[in-house]
């Protein structure tokens, strides 16, 4: 729960020259989270990843439950969740299969790998990971965020970050 603290969590750019935005902090709108520009919208040609401390996946760490909103142009700008640098999907999938297909634009970080992407959803929604893949690898989850050099949204804001769910939502954006 991100009201509590940061957890140990860091920010790690993905491509060398996308633009920094994850901020951890009281946002008016979202209360206290990380955030890709607290306060406003995320800027054009961002491109960072939030890594979460590592740990090591077994019985009782393979599912994720991430409790998060986003808001991004649609298939232009986009996010999603790797292990390791492999990019991994919730249990109910991606919105697309590729973000960005524009050859004309780049999404740093997410070009061409699916994600999440789109305005449409005003809530925050909970996300499921199952993370089995990685049983018995120290690992780190990187949320990864991605976009263009044009039009901007608020971005993605994460509230929670649970490992060791109980239950696995099929709830996806």
């Amino acid at each position: 729960n991100f009201a509590d603290s940061d957890h140990g969590f860091t920010t790690m750019m993905c491509d060398d020259e996308g633009e920094p935005v994850w901020q951890y902090g009281v946002d008016d709108t979202y209360g206290t989270v990380w955030g890709t520009i607290l306060n406003g919208d995320y800027v054009s040609n961002a491109g960072e990843a939030l890594v979460s401390p590592t740990f090591m996946v077994d019985a009782a760490s393979y599912l994720v439950e991430v409790y998060h909103f986003y808001a991004t142009e649609n298939n232009y700008d986009g996010l999603n969740v790797a292990v390791n640098g492999t990019v991994v999907e919730p249990v109910a999938g991606y919105d697309v299969a590729e973000l960005n297909p524009s050859t004309n634009y780049y999404a740093w970080c997410v070009d061409g790998e699916p994600g999440f992407t789109d305005d449409l959803n005003p809530d925050f929604i909970t996300t499921c990971f199952d993370l089995s893949a990685f049983m018995g690898e120290d690992v780190a989850i990187e949320f990864t965020f991605g976009s263009d050099s044009s039009v901007t949204y608020p971005g993605w804001y994460l509230a929670s970050v649970k490992v060791g769910a109980a239950v696995v939502s099929t709830e996806s954006a």
